[in-house]
């Protein structure tokens, strides 16, 4: 929502808080308009298409981002079958290094034609692209 709604919304929910929860419940709600890091990653990657795959493949690429960086971050111990381990974590780093190159491209105003040649022709970028996410 905007964040002239959610304003108003929070300044709402402030209202009905009991004193003794306020404090712990805003907190809670402090980023409560942020955009997941989930959804984040999936607009990324959608806007590239086929580069990182079918759906199938980018929604699976999504979720390993975002439960290996859960698991290390919060040491969550029900994400560590979901994690990326060992020579996985290095696959993980180098899709999300091309990821982060083919955003700068796009944000330095290179044509979609352009970022998907490049995407195709770099070796660098195919060789990530083409790694595979081993079992660790």
């Amino acid at each position: 929502m905007s964040n002239e709604d959610y304003e108003l919304a929070l300044a709402k929910v402030e209202e009905a808080i009991p004193s003794q929860h306020k404090a712990w419940v805003l907190s809670r709600l402090t980023y409560g308009n942020e955009i997941s890091l989930s959804q984040r990653i999936r607009f990324l990657l959608n806007y590239f298409g086929d580069i990182f795959g079918d759906k199938s493949a980018r929604r699976k690429l999504c979720w390993k981002i975002v439960n290996t960086r859960n698991y290390l971050t919060h040491y969550d111990e029900g994400l560590a079958d979901e994690a990326a381990k060992g020579m996985q974590i290095w696959v993980l780093c180098r899709k999300m290094e091309t990821l982060l190159q083919l955003h700068l491209l796009k944000e330095l105003k290179f044509s979609d034609e352009r970022i998907k040649q490049i995407a195709l022709k770099s070796l660098d970028m195919k060789h990530a692209l083409d790694l595979k996410m081993a079992k660790a």
